[in-house]
């Protein structure tokens, strides 16, 4: 990892998405609404907008980029680990495995994920595109089914309130033929809205914690 992987015009235009949430109410499907927070969909791509109290941008992104504390605390992350650091331009390759339900095989990604800080917006912003040109350090195996077209963008910003504005953009193909209607019904029925839940509390968490 030497050349920057994403460019400055990409967190400038998620931190524009990121302020326009009744443009994204007109061009996007209403999902569900739950735990402060608004899920929208287009089509593969999902946004998300909604507040965590009580926290600011910084804490969150320290929380964020916490993977050991990630691992316990997310039941679908089944292993996650950091393969190399850009600090030139503050990019991460990682590895990440989860876990799908049953019939299906669990995922893993090999992605790049980067970090700017917006200081006049007190505001931190990472984007996250899958990246296969190091998959030599973790091969595909038959294990699991490699995700390789991934984008994840989160957008946080510091209410004058002392809380934190959150924002992400996330698309993905999962590698699957057709996605059967239950596997959709349990992603915005229960994975959805308990991800969620315990995301806003071990955030809070991290940021009391010693």
């Amino acid at each position: 990892m030497t050349d920057a992987y994403i460019d400055e015009k990409t967190y400038v235009s998620y931190l524009a998405v990121a302020n326009a949430e009744e443009e994204t109410k007109q061009t996007f499907t209403a999902l569900t609404e739950t735990h402060g927070f608004r899920v929208y969909r287009r089509g593969t791509v999902y946004r998300s907008y909604g507040l965590v109290c009580d926290l600011s941008a910084h804490a969150y992104a320290a929380f964020h980029e916490d993977l050991a504390y990630r691992k316990e605390w997310d039941p679908h992350t089944r292993y996650m680990e950091l393969l190399a650091h850009n600090t030139a331009h503050d990019e991460k390759l990682h590895y990440w495995v989860i876990t799908y339900p049953f019939p299906f095989k669990n995922r893993d990604y090999m992605y790049v994920q980067g970090k700017r800080h917006f200081e006049d917006l007190d505001a931190v912003i990472f984007v996250s595109h899958g990246c296969d040109t190091h998959a030599q350090s973790k091969p595909p195996c038959d294990k699991y089914v490699r995700v390789k077209d991934y984008k994840c963008a989160i957008v946080l910003r510091t209410t004058r309130d002392g809380h934190c504005a959150f924002f992400t953009e996330f698309s993905e193909d999962p590698q699957l033929t057709i996605v059967p209607n239950w596997l959709l019904k349990w992603v915005l029925g229960k994975a959805v809205p308990s991800f969620l839940q315990e995301l806003k509390k071990h955030a809070l968490k991290h940021s009391t914690d010693p």
